[in-house]
């Protein structure tokens, strides 16, 4: 069995992040990403939800599945 890998990108905004992490996705690593859970769940802030309610849904949204 091959030992788990977690590899953490952090960086400044438009630093290319998540064009990296998309880029491993194809080498078996799984992309976690609270603004695409954001936007899958709620839509996009000052759109689909107002932004005052943004830090809210966002501790909703960074929790495990499961967990509410």
């Amino acid at each position: 069995m091959k030992e788990p890998i977690a590899v953490l990108l952090v960086g400044l905004p438009c630093s290319g992040k998540t064009t990296l992490a998309d880029q491993l996705t194809p080498m078996g690593l799984t992309h976690l990403s609270v603004d695409r859970t954001m936007y899958n769940l709620y839509g996009r802030a000052d759109i689909n939800y107002p932004m005052s309610d943004y830090q809210k849904l966002r501790r909703t949204a960074s929790k495990p599945s499961g967990i509410r």
